[in-house]
């Protein structure tokens, strides 16, 4: 029934489409936030970055849920209020698709960034110091240094989050795609995935 049906090729597209969107997004995301924390110095301040960016991870899919409407609410909404200040016309987020593409993959970067982060701010540490040493002594910047010795230190270990990912990409995250589109009908071209169907 389903196979037949007008609803199947949407569902697959939306669900692969979003795994593998996600996959992506969420890797480069988590690797250039702890090559940053890898840059930071202070031990306090690292602390205060990983606190506040794992945060996220703890809140469950209604909360931000209601944080999300809170910001796209289509009269009182914190972006509308904004392109109204900017003189630009108002959005009603609720009702055209178009837009959903982008606020799911922010809203799911925004919830896991901080731990999968932690993930390979973990490996960045066991890096030998003399490396980075030798490369400053070498003459290499602070970029030079990031490319040439953290970032290939990474590939190994987002190489196989990234396989152990793909296991999970027809699971679509009920939460994710019921609460933060409210389960309207009218955005089910862009949010519908096999969870929620």
């Amino acid at each position: 029934f389903f196979f037949l049906s007008q609803d199947a090729w949407r569902i697959a597209r939306n669900t692969l489409g979003y795994g593998a969107l996600f996959i992506v997004v969420n890797a480069v995301s988590a690797a250039t936030v702890a090559l940053l924390l890898n840059e930071v110095r202070s031990r306090a301040a690292i602390k205060a970055y990983q606190t506040i960016m794992i945060l996220p991870n703890f809140l469950s899919w209604v909360v931000v849920g209601f944080i999300a409407y809170i910001l796209l609410n289509p009269s009182l909404g914190v972006m509308n209020q904004l392109l109204r200040f900017f003189g630009a016309k108002e959005v009603d987020w609720y009702s055209d698709p178009k837009y959903w593409p982008f606020i799911l993959t922010i809203t799911n970067t925004w919830k896991f960034v901080g731990m999968n982060s932690i993930v390979y701010y973990a490996a960045l540490l066991g890096v030998n110091q003399e490396l980075y040493e030798a490369a400053t002594i070498d003459g290499a910047n602070g970029f030079q240094r990031c490319w040439h010795i953290s970032l290939p230190a990474l590939v190994p270990l987002i190489t196989m989050l990234s396989i152990l990912a793909v296991g999970n990409i027809f699971r679509g995250d009920f939460g994710l795609f019921y609460q933060i589109p409210r389960d309207v009908g009218a955005l089910y071209p862009t949010t519908d995935v096999i969870d929620t169907y």
